[in-house]
């Protein structure tokens, strides 16, 4: 069973199906496409973002909905965080 034909209960499930598509991309944001039985029939890339942000408009998320005749969507974006947060030690 491919990742395409498993049903989208829970978000494990999406993270299970974007992982090997978003591995090397930073701020980016994908629209999954489910049809009434919530299988995923499409998936599109949105946007990919600048240095800071990802700039979506609901246009460009519905029209393929419409287009692949959706019954639902699920939205993914994908983060990356710069450098690791570290932490200073405090003397007193």
């Amino acid at each position: 069973m491919t990742a395409w034909d498993r049903h989208v209960r829970q978000s494990k499930d999406v993270a299970d199906l974007m992982m090997p598509l978003v591995a090397d991309l930073d701020r980016a944001f994908w629209v999954v496409m489910l049809n009434g039985k919530n299988r995923a029939i499409g998936l599109n890339l949105v946007s990919v973002g600048a240095l800071t942000s990802a700039l979506v408009h609901p246009r460009e998320v519905m029209k393929p909905a419409i287009l692949s005749n959706a019954a639902a969507i699920v939205s993914s974006t994908t983060t990356r965080a710069a450098t690791p947060l570290r932490r200073r030690r405090t003397w007193f």
